[in-house]
């Protein structure tokens, strides 16, 4: 599970070693796991948890599909491409051939009222949003992290080097097939002045049922 830790405090590369509480219970940390990220010298810092919600939000979701599952959490803050390659190496190597899977968490564009970006006049907002954020997907899209870099420039997305991170690894891995389940602006669901892109993708071997 990995996710940027928006306060950027502590560990730029941040294992969290505690159980996460959630009103659905609690999820422990998958003890092997973190004993072989910390072989390879990945430290523990719950600074930049504590305070940090874009891990904590998908762990719901998980506890609804799979009660028992462990974690692993781990948060990124800012991070050279060389960095975010090497840690992809060595998850990949760690989670060889286990039933594991990989969350990376990331929003995409924000603009509109409270925010720096703002539609041009006659566009609107949602527009202005999906249309910066169309370069992001058809990175993600292609796996191309050389892209996603150049393209994420323009929307400012805050989990960037998780999204790289998880790209190379699904390269790494062989991931040939690569899902968009949607895409939606919030504003969409929630009106509001001020709005945020969101997208979720699958990667994986084969082709995913329809169903998803």
């Amino acid at each position: 599970q990995h996710a940027t830790t928006f306060r950027c405090i502590g560990e730029r590369i941040a294992l969290s070693s505690r159980p996460w509480r959630t009103p659905l219970g609690t999820l422990e940390v998958d003890a092997e796991l973190m004993r072989k990220f910390r072989a390879l010298g990945y430290p523990v810092d719950e600074r930049g948890h504590a305070q940090e919600h874009s891990i904590e939000n998908q762990l719901p979701f998980l506890q609804h599909l799979a009660p028992d599952v462990r974690i692993l959490p781990l948060g990124l803050s800012q991070l050279t491409l060389s960095e975010a390659e090497q840690l992809a190496k060595d998850i990949v190597t760690i989670i060889d051939r286990e039933n594991i899977l990989l969350i990376a968490t990331t929003d995409y564009l924000h603009a509109g009222e409270g925010y720096y970006d703002q539609p041009p006049r006659g566009m609107h907002l949602h527009e202005f949003i999906r249309k910066r954020d169309a370069p992001v997907l058809a990175a993600i899209e292609k796996c191309s992290t050389t892209e996603l870099i150049r393209a994420s420039g323009q929307t400012g997305m805050c989990g960037l080097w998780p999204a790289v991170v998880v790209l190379t690894c699904a390269k790494l891995m062989r991931f040939t097939n690569c899902q968009l389940l949607k895409y939606a602006v919030s504003g969409e669901v929630f009106p509001a002045a001020g709005c945020t892109g969101f997208a979720s993708w699958i990667f994986g071997l084969e082709d995913f049922p329809t169903a998803y």
